[in-house]
Order: structure tokens, then C-alpha cells, then sequence
């Protein structure tokens, strides 16, 4: 009996579709990686899929579950990664209020251990998917490289310098936001708004 490498696992949420891969092993960060590379060297067209959006573990979508799954699958990456390595959060969740990006933080900072966030070219990317149906991760691949798997991007150069502008200036005020919390001061004080640098 052949059997379908993907399958089509339908639409999650609004805009949002699902591949499920049946080979144990593919990699589904592998098989996004491949594709963004394909698209940058010009052998992808062009297609209407915007991002890829890798999940290498999925659990049901309850907080509990999801800070499990995030110790015993990114942690030993952690663990393996040098000290200085650098680290970013990319946490979306899309009609799903019951978690949060916090929720992952505070699984994510104790393993961290004190690294560098950068949300502009991690070395450990963690990407963090959370709907109705599942909560997925995956550590992305060059992920700030390849415009953290934006296809529109990488086929737009203008596009994606424009992108990694915006990501600079988040970077930046993060970093500000930050400083003024470890002096005890409001963020609004020094000039800055955006969420803490690591997390997107």
C-alpha cells in the first residue's frame, strides 16, 4: 500500500493550513529551510503560501502541556548550544486567549540561562505556534537569514530590507525596555514601547 508523503490536513484557522508529513524521517524545519533556500537561488516560483511555519512537536493547546513540551524538546538544544549563543522567541497564537507568550517565557528564560536574545538572527530560534486545535514548536534554521520563513520576503529584496529595518528598531527598543526595568524606572520613561528583546 503506498502511502502519501503529506497530506493535506485542511485549514487550521483563517488563513492558516496544514501539511501533515507521514515519514518519520522528515523534518519539517528541514523541508522550510529547503524551501526558502529554493526561493532565494530562484529555482521556487513564486506561490500564494506567505510563510512557512515549521512545527516539529505539537501537544494539545493548554498551557501545562505546552511548558512540558517546550522543557523536553528545546531544552537539550539549549543545553547543547554554547554559552554565547544567541536566542529569540517567536511566539503567535490566533483565536486562542487561555496562552500566552509569558507561558513560554517561563519555561524559555531558566533554560536561556542568561544568553543574548536577538530577534534578528538567533542561533536558536524557537518558534512557538498556538490554535485552537494544537500548540506546536520547532526551532527554526537560519531563521532570521531566510526572513523567518517569509516566502514574500525572500522573493522581495526591498521587501525584506524594509523587514529587517522594523526588526532593528524592535530589537533596539527592547533593549531600552529592558534596561529600564533592571533600574526600576517605567519603560516609557527611557523612550521605549515594544515587547522585551527575544520575544516576538
Amino acid at each position: 500500500v503506498r502511502v502519501e508523503r503529506f497530506v493535506d490536513g485542511g485549514d487550521v484557522t483563517k488563513g492558516l493550513g496544514f501539511l501533515r508529513f507521514h515519514r518519520d524521517s522528515d523534518s519539517p524545519t528541514d523541508f522550510a529551510t529547503r524551501i526558502c533556500e529554493s526561493r532565494i537561488s530562484g529555482k521556487a516560483p513564486k506561490s500564494a503560501v506567505a510563510r512557512i511555519v515549521p512545527m516539529e512537536w505539537t501537544c494539545k493547546p493548554e498551557v501545562g502541556e505546552l511548558q512540558l513540551l517546550i522543557k523536553d524538546k528545546v531544552g537539550p538544544i539549549f543545553a547543547s548550544a554554547p554559552k554565547d549563543a544567541s536566542w529569540g522567541l517567536f511566539f503567535r497564537t490566533r483565536n486562542l486567549a487561555s496562552i500566552n507568550k509569558t507561558h513560554a517565557l517561563e519555561v524559555l528564560d531558566p533554560l536561556a540561562a542568561g544568553r543574548v536574545a536577538n530577534l534578528q538572527n538567533p542561533q536558536v530560534a524557537v518558534i512557538v505556534e498556538v490554535n485552537p486545535i494544537f500548540a506546536g514548536v520547532a526551532c527554526g534554521r537560519k531563521y532570521g537569514e531566510l526572513s523567518k520563513y517569509n516566502l514574500h520576503l525572500l522573493g522581495d529584496p526591498k521587501a525584506s530590507a524594509a523587514a529587517k529595518e522594523v526588526s532593528q528598531r524592535e530589537q533596539g527598543a527592547g533593549k531600552a525596555e529592558k534596561q529600564a526595568a533592571e533600574q526600576g524606572k517605567p519603560a516609557a520613561e527611557q523612550g521605549a514601547g515594544a515587547p522585551q528583546a527575544g520575544v516576538s
